[in-house]
């Protein structure tokens, strides 16, 4: 197994994979003008073989504990990046990864890290570094929404059979969808680090696992914790712009 993640990650230097500048590792967050009404989504697109996207995701931890109730963070592993493939066992990826990681322009050649706030562009560009995400969090946090939902979301702790509970509350004009993400924190496995090393202890954070296009009961699969699970549900309009989101824990029966 040691010998074949050497290949893996000797296979890296052929990959592009986005320099964080020192100065851009500890950027100065602005105070954000909070806003009961509305939640945001930042998307990170990363992946175990990337050395600066651990470095991402503390940024993206720290503005989410600026943000609180605010942001919300999920990170996405697209299958189609070449920094999310690897051993069978630190396979993170799942197909709604892949279609967002498209919508917002990425493929095979993509640096990153990279990441995306409620799907929306900056200058014309969906991928942003992770220098960009807070001036690009602190403008949007000024926004309002008229759109809400509630949520809730059980577990059979027997069966492991999730159950999702939701109610849009919206102008009944606009077209409006709602996808449910099933994100788990706290993941255990490898990682390439900043220093060049591997990481075979590493937790991956707000991690993306599935997406459902309504809310039907689902079976959580065995392999994963389900105190680490969450349930994000997303509104978006016909463009996919995210209007409002929000999360809640798998509460057991």
């Amino acid at each position: 197994m040691v010998k074949r993640l050497s290949y893996i990650f000797i296979a890296l230097l052929m990959c592009s994979c986005e320099l964080i500048k020192e100065e851009d590792r500890l950027i100065p967050l602005p105070q954000p003008e909070k806003s009961s009404a509305r939640t945001h989504v930042l998307i990170e697109y990363t992946g175990f073989l990337c050395v600066n996207c651990p470095t991402a995701s503390e940024i993206a931890q720290d503005l989410q504990q600026l943000y609180d109730s605010q942001l919300i963070v999920v990170a996405m592993h697209p299958a189609s990046s070449p920094f999310t493939q690897g051993a069978a066992q630190f396979d993170y990826t799942c197909p709604a990864a892949d279609t967002y990681f498209t919508l917002c322009g990425g493929n095979a050649q993509t640096a990153f890290p990279k990441g995306n706030i409620d799907l929306l562009p900056l200058d014309n560009n969906y991928l942003l570094d992770p220098s960009l995400w807070s001036a690009q969090m602190l403008r949007l946090s000024k926004d309002s929404t008229t759109v809400s939902i509630d949520l809730t979301a059980t577990i059979d702790t027997l069966t492991r059979q999730v159950n999702i509970s939701s109610t849009l509350h919206a102008d009944s004009t606009k077209q409006l969808t709602v996808m449910y993400w099933l994100v788990e924190d706290s993941v255990l496995g490898a990682q390439r680090m900043p220093d060049g090393s591997n990481n075979m202890q590493y937790y991956h954070r707000h991690m993306l696992r599935a997406e459902y296009t309504s809310a039907p009961p689902f079976t959580l699969p065995a392999n994963y914790t389900a105190s680490h699970c969450t349930l994000v549900a997303v509104v978006q309009d016909s463009t996919h712009r995210i209007l409002q989101a929000k999360q809640t824990s798998l509460k057991p029966l």
